[in-house]
């Protein structure tokens, strides 16, 4: 939760900052439209991938948003990848902890996006 406030207390003065309140439309759009995904997902497995996990893709989207679609969807799908490709090199029964995961695939994807815009 501390989290969330914060990530959204920075988005918002950044938006107030710059005075444009559209470039505030995206982060917020990320964050719905992937909390959204990561939820329907959460119900139809009957809990397969945690609410905590639902949470944090939505705040996923809300930082990474403000710096594009591409580093959100990159953030997610790089992630979820290399926790498939972990949990099948453990060969493990238990779920996967996929938060670490998220985090991992999301700083990757803000690292990218920076390398790119330099």
């Amino acid at each position: 939760m501390p989290a969330t406030a914060v990530t959204t207390f920075s988005v918002v003065g950044v938006t107030v900052a710059e005075r444009d309140w559209w470039a505030l439309a995206l982060p917020v759009a990320a964050a719905l439209v992937t909390g959204c995904v990561f939820a329907s997902v959460h119900f139809a497995t009957k809990g397969g991938i945690g609410f905590g996990d639902t949470k944090l893709a939505a705040l996923i989207g809300l930082a990474l948003g403000s710096v594009g679609p591409d580093a959100v969807w990159l953030g997610v799908l790089v992630g979820s990848a290399a926790a498939l490709v972990w949990h099948r090199a453990t060969r493990r029964a238990s779920p996967i902890p996929y938060g670490p995961w998220l985090l991992l695939g999301s700083w990757i994807a803000a690292l990218a996006a920076a390398a790119v815009r330099l």
